[in-house]
């Protein structure tokens, strides 16, 4: 018996193994055919220019070999004209190296500024430009205190604007109560929508080696299974309507709150230190006015339930702090991959809030106060959008 089970196991390793070893082998082939020959054609290198800074009298910016072969910095142009520079450690770079370099010149405040790179062996061109040149804040007490002020007055003020209604809401009748919840679901559907396409749009920005799309689908999918892994489990260890389960809920709208108005930071963040500031003080006002009713989002899965201070607090801060820091990462570090990344989790994290208060009031969603409430959200959020959008 033993030995026939020991046999049976070896047969299955082998089953296993087998299909990974030839697969190695068909790789293994491909990737000595020379396809390069076949089609007259050569890989090349392509470089990334990154986080581009202004300072009194330079240019600096970073530059990633994000290519599948060596590469190399030859000859650097500013406004079309060839300009001396240092590369730091070094201008050859392998795959996805990355060099700083820099470049004294006296650049004039309110000018653009188009930084090229002429590349190696290939003499292929590489550009960046800056529409209006302006001094890049540098990361300091100062300068972090007054991102804070912003992301306070944008995330953090607003949503606990919207928490006071609390007391008001926990006086409505139950078809008011259902609106309420369709109105949240529409709001958090537009939020999940509005974080998926910024998150596609940032993602096209991005070198192809870094696989902006797939990180997208990654962060989406992957933020939503987790999530809903978590809380079928809580179910399941619960009763349906257990109030643990709904503020379980109400947490997770603020999680999921907190991660899209972090990507709300760093696009202020980084329309401020691209010298921005028509932009930067209309995406102010406007995530200012947008974020208000966030504040309902979160305490509607909980109206029926007592709940203390603290805990509304909580929540509010969980919502709302996220903005400050995205505004820190937008202003100070300015990576297309992190806001892609941020905004995808945060798509993820609101549709899966969407999923389960849909799977918790499905009776009182699916009525004529529901779907009113669905599309009452939906419209409000836009009309506020355009706010930021002016």
């Amino acid at each position: 018996m033993e030995e026939s089970k020991r046999k049976g196991n070896i047969r299955t390793l082998a089953g296993v193994l087998l299909p990974i070893a030839l697969l190695g082998v068909v790789i293994a082939i491909s990737g000595s055919l020379g396809l390069a020959g076949l089609t007259g054609q050569f890989s090349t290198e392509e470089i990334s220019i990154e986080r581009m800074t202004l300072e009194r009298n330079a240019i600096v910016f970073d530059v990633r070999n994000v290519g599948p072969v060596d590469a190399s910095i030859e000859t650097v142009f500013v406004n079309d004209a060839i300009w001396t520079f240092q590369a730091q450690p070094g201008p050859r770079l392998a795959r996805f190296a990355t060099s700083k370099v820099i470049v004294p010149y006296q650049w004039v405040e309110g000018e653009p500024l188009t930084i090229a790179i002429l590349t190696g062996p290939s003499n292929l061109r590489f550009s960046k430009t800056i529409e209006i040149a302006t001094l890049t804040p540098q990361p300091s007490l100062s300068g972090l205190v007054d991102l804070a002020k912003i992301g306070t007055i944008v995330g953090i003020i607003p949503v606990f604007l919207g928490l006071l209604w609390f007391p008001f809401l926990r006086r409505i009748g139950s078809r008011w109560m259902n609106y309420l919840l369709g109105f949240t679901v529409g709001l958090l559907v537009f939020l999940g929508v509005e974080s998926i396409a910024e998150a596609i749009g940032t993602a096209g920005n991005l070198p192809k080696a870094f696989g902006g799309f797939g990180l997208v689908a990654t962060g989406l999918a992957g933020t939503f299974l987790v999530l809903a892994i978590i809380n079928n489990r809580a179910i399941g260890m619960r009763k349906e309507k257990d109030r643990t389960l709904l503020f379980t809920i109400a947490y997770l709208v603020s999680l999921g709150i907190g991660l899209h108005n972090l990507g709300e930071g760093l696009a202020i963040g980084g329309a401020i230190a691209l010298g921005s500031i028509t932009l930067g003080t209309q995406l102010i006002l406007g995530f200012t006015i947008h974020n208000t009713t966030e504040g309902l989002a979160i305490v509607s899965p909980i109206i029926r339930e007592p709940v203390s201070v603290r805990r509304l607090g909580a929540m509010g801060l969980i919502a709302g702090i996220p903005t400050i820091f995205g505004a820190w990462i937008g202003g100070f570090i300015q990576l297309d991959i992190m806001a892609v990344l941020f905004l995808s989790i945060g798509a993820g994290a609101i549709l899966e809030v969407v999923y389960e208060i849909s799977r918790q009031a499905r009776s009182g969603l699916s009525s004529l106060h529901g779907y009113s409430g669905i599309i009452t959200g939906l419209i409000f959020m836009y009309v506020t959008a355009l706010l930021v959008a002016a």
